[in-house]
């Protein structure tokens, strides 16, 4: 295995044809993440399986961390095996101690679900819905979904709800998303990140908003290439007024996704645990619904050198006492916690 960078990225990056692979594999998306990010991005390629595994690294402080951006993928932009996937990443995991790259793979983001983990890691099932589009009608699609998911989409549109698609609809968008997750006390991104992302990857950018008697009542924003879509970034107003608006924005992006040649609709990430009760409750009935297919796997991270790890969580942990900040887990903490296996770092 070894790790490209640079101008080897591009080059590579180039020769792949990159309408097989999802968006983190672009050039466009590369640039984002080194000029709007600020972290490198390297490719990791393994000879043996013939595969490319993107990841960031980036510095808090002297402390140098690295986040896995998609799973390994071979050259032919098919996932691989369970067991091959294993070695890839048993291999990374060796190959990033060797070259001292970073003292902590921190978990990857929620649509980054692996089949398998590497030896010694911290990890928690979880999972993503996926509806196949490439060999799928429109019908069969409309016919998995859950009966009040049709009969909702059915009544926002016969109640006349307007939706508009384009990046001229980005502030209606970050209208919604802040109250969104300022209702949910989440971390909100600045509006000019999106204003990046949609420059940077202005070809590979869904945005839409569903509108009712002019008032904004949802929106969504999702990265796509023909490989698939990813739900990234959704939003909803405090009160919507008309039953499944946001049922109908998923649809008909879904629809209009499939006539632009791309393959797969994914919702980014579920939980398998039990989570009634709880705010995920709606949400991940809000996905299922729409009728893909669960796929299941793992979240994972992994400390490289326990010591300085030890030593970061202590100064976070410092630092979040002296502003008065909550303390932070991450998915993979919160399922170890429900099945009461050890919770690794909770800075």
């Amino acid at each position: 295995m070894e790790i490209l960078q640079n101008s080897e990225i591009n080059k590579f990056i180039k020769g792949l044809g990159t309408t097989r692979f999802s968006y983190h594999f672009t050039e466009e998306f590369i640039e984002f993440t080194e000029k709007v990010l600020k972290k490198n991005y390297l490719l990791f390629y393994c000879k043996t399986s013939d595969a490319i595994m993107p990841v960031s690294c980036y510095t808090v402080k002297t402390f140098r961390l690295l986040q896995i951006i998609f799973p390994p993928v071979t050259l032919s932009g098919e996932r691989l095996s369970s067991s091959d996937e294993k070695i890839f990443l048993n291999d990374f995991i060796t190959l990033v101690k060797k070259e001292k790259a970073g003292i902590r793979v921190i978990q990857s983001f929620s649509y980054c679900v692996f089949n398998a983990v590497p030896d010694d890691s911290a990890f928690c099932p979880f999972g993503t819905y996926v509806i196949n589009l490439e060999n799928s009608t429109e019908d069969e699609i409309f016919s998995r979904m859950h009966p009040k998911h049709r009969n909702v989409i059915r009544n926002a549109a016969k109640e006349g709800v307007e939706i508009k698609w384009g990046i001229e609809t980005l502030k209606d968008f970050y209208a919604l998303y802040r109250s969104t997750m300022e209702r949910a006390s989440m971390y909100c991104e600045p509006i000019e990140y999106f204003q990046a992302m949609t420059t940077y990857l202005k070809n590979m950018i869904l945005c839409g908003t569903v509108y009712w008697q002019g008032k904004s009542q949802g929106a969504v924003l999702i990265p796509y290439t023909d490989y698939g879509a990813f739900y990234l970034y959704g939003a909803s107003a405090a009160k919507v007024e008309i039953t499944g608006s946001m049922n109908l924005l998923h649809w008909e992006a879904i629809r209009l996704l499939k006539t632009k040649g791309v393959k797969r609709y994914d919702f980014a990430g579920t939980r398998l645990s039990n989570v009634s009760g709880t705010k995920l409750e709606g949400i991940q009935k809000f996905k299922m619904r729409f009728g893909g297919t669960l796929t299941e796997g793992s979240l994972w991270k992994m400390d490289l050198e326990p010591m300085a790890c030890r030593i970061f969580d202590t100064l976070l942990r410092i630092n979040r006492i002296i502003k008065g900040g909550e303390k932070y887990e991450d998915i993979i903490d919160e399922e170890r916690r429900k099945i009461t296996l050890p919770v690794i770092h909770t800075p």
